[in-house]
């Protein structure tokens, strides 16, 4: 009580003395008798800071005494809430000190067990179990780290990446914190180099193909599995990433395919896989050569059949939860959804935090097949194969409202508009044209399309109009008001930096569709009204 009731710089007073007689259990006491007090008063661990309370913690983390340093990256992680904190921590070199707590403590060479093999020696089992447990809390501490942008850069140093490596390598028990972490740090683009100046993307592939995916019988080994499972997640999602951003990044195709192949009832892992497979596709020079490398056993047409079925597979359970989730309430039986993933015996409340996790990878899930298998469909001897299998209902991807999913959905319709081998299918470039409409439509309401996916929408409409057979259809949907609207529109609702590129958009669709030979020369057209006019001439010429 007499601790709790310390002001802040009483407290630091009391902090200083136990650091300068190096009391070790005087400071850990300290800190948890401050507790309570930390906890109730909301502006005291500010000015804790503010007077200088990092300093007795600088004391701690770069301790020559393990326990010492311990103690102080467990205090600072309580501090990780303040942006000040979080400032002079970076420049206080907490992550580079940090990596102390993984080596070895000096004395440690005394107490090794000599080795099997070629001579040499092992550390003790006692001294390897004190090293993981100092290995697991780095690793915990950096996953906590890399959700405040401030520590990103000391993150990506090249110290704690070859840490996060070696985790991945050598600590099982650590595995999910460690790729956990490559997927916060990639989530910014501009981190991804830092990647491929170290061996990063070599440890993930590695990962990838070594881990075991498939549930094991030994009731012993299932907790290892799960975190295996959950950091296969974390991999295949890094992986994605940096191919989406062009950054080379080797993968295993076979695995990709021998687990598609094997039908997973894990969510997260198929989604995040779809998404890999979705890239992988996308970027690929020879798309079918690249098919044929991710076919599972036996290979070859075989192989590429069962992976293709595997596909359809995957793609028509998709639907049938879309459809069941979409319906709404639990009327609908939805008993094998409300399950965990890892253990099935763990049931998940309707509409928890949980369910509404896993109907966000579900939407991920139909997202990334729908995708993939627009990108597949162009090619021809792939095409016929898909149709055997009865895949079908390619457009549900178009009921997601998600604008992370939607960004993908008009990206991959926009590259396929720009590839030959898709202009070649009419009934597919046709599909795209309606739905791009419908979006158009949505956008120009300006409540249920987000504004920041407009000159995506826009740049499709725009390759879309370049066609003869669209430019009529596009007039026939009397695109040019709907230019206008859509352009009145977004200048109400946004500022002006952003304007002249829609507006320049807007002109450049309406611009094209007026170019058809019929809208030139009305008198051509067998089907068209010799007197009618596009674009409309008084509206027009007003303007």
């Amino acid at each position: 009580e007499e601790v709790a009731s310390k002001t802040y710089s009483e407290f630091n007073v009391l902090l200083a003395g136990a650091c300068k007689d190096d009391d070790l259990p005087k400071f850990t006491a300290l800190w948890d008798l401050i507790a309570p007090t930390r906890i109730a008063n909301a502006t005291y661990d500010e000015m804790l800071v503010s007077d200088s309370c990092m300093k007795q913690l600088k004391y701690a983390f770069r301790h020559k005494d393990p326990r010492w340093r311990e103690v102080g990256v467990r205090v600072c992680r309580t501090f990780f809430h303040l942006q000040e904190a979080r400032e002079q921590l970076v420049k206080l070199d907490f992550a580079g000190s940090m990596m102390l707590l993984t080596m070895p403590e000096e004395g440690d060479e005394e107490d090794m067990e000599d080795g099997e093999g070629e001579g040499g020696k092992e550390p003790s089992t006692a001294t390897a179990q004190k090293q993981e447990e100092f290995q697991k809390l780095a690793a915990d501490t950096i996953l906590e780290m890399a959700d405040y942008q401030e520590f990103m850069e000391p993150l990506c140093s090249t110290s704690v990446l070859n840490f996060l490596c070696i985790v991945l390598n050598q600590v099982p028990a650590a595995v999910e914190k460690a790729t956990h972490t490559f997927v916060k740090i990639s989530s910014n683009p501009e981190n991804l180099p830092v990647f491929l100046s170290g061996s990063v993307g070599d440890i993930l592939e590695s990962f990838f193909k070594s881990t075991n995916y498939q549930r094991p019988n030994d009731e012993s080994k299932q907790a290892q599995w799960a975190l295996d499972i959950s950091a296969l997640s974390h991999c295949a999602h890094t992986m994605g990433t940096m191919i989406k951003y062009d950054h080379a990044c080797q993968v295993d195709l076979a695995t990709i395919g021998t687990i598609f192949a094997s039908v997973p009832d894990n969510l997260r892992l198929v989604a995040e896989l779809a998404r890999l497979f979705y890239w992988i596709c996308r970027k690929s020079e020879d798309l079918f050569e690249t098919l044929m490398e991710s076919a599972p056993s036996p290979g070859g047409a075989e192989g590429l059949d069962k992976l293709l079925f595997a596909l359809a597979s995957t793609w028509q359970k998709s639907v049938d939860l879309h459809s069941r989730l979409k319906s709404g309430g639990v009327m609908i039986n939805l008993d094998d959804f409300l399950v965990d993933d890892i253990d099935k015996s763990r049931k998940i409340e309707y509409d928890s935090d949980e369910f509404r996790d896993k109907v966000a990878f579900a939407e991920m899930r139909l997202c990334y097949m729908n995708c993939l298998l627009w990108v597949l469909l162009p090619q021809r001897s792939v095409r016929w194969r898909l149709r055997d299998f009865q895949l079908k209902d390619l457009y549900y991807a178009f009921e997601l409202r998600t604008e992370v999913l939607l960004q993908v959905i008009l990206g991959t319709v926009r590259h396929l508009l720009d590839q030959p081998q898709a202009q070649e299918c009419h009934q597919l470039i046709q599909f795209f044209g309606e739905q791009l409409l419908i979006f158009l439509d949505l956008a120009i309401e300006g409540n249920s399309f987000p504004d920041s996916l407009l000159r995506l929408l826009l740049d499709g409409i725009s390759i879309l109009s370049l066609q003869r057979g669209q430019q009529s259809k596009l007039a026939d949907f009397n695109i040019h008001d709907k230019m206008l609207a859509l352009e009145t529109g977004w200048r109400e609702r946004n500022n002006d930096k952003e304007h002249r590129k829609v507006e320049l958009a807007v002109l450049r669709v309406m611009a094209q569709v007026a170019i058809h030979p019929s809208h030139r020369l009305g008198w051509v057209a067998k089907n068209m009204d010799p007197e009618e006019q596009y674009p409309p001439r008084l509206e027009f010429e007003t303007q």
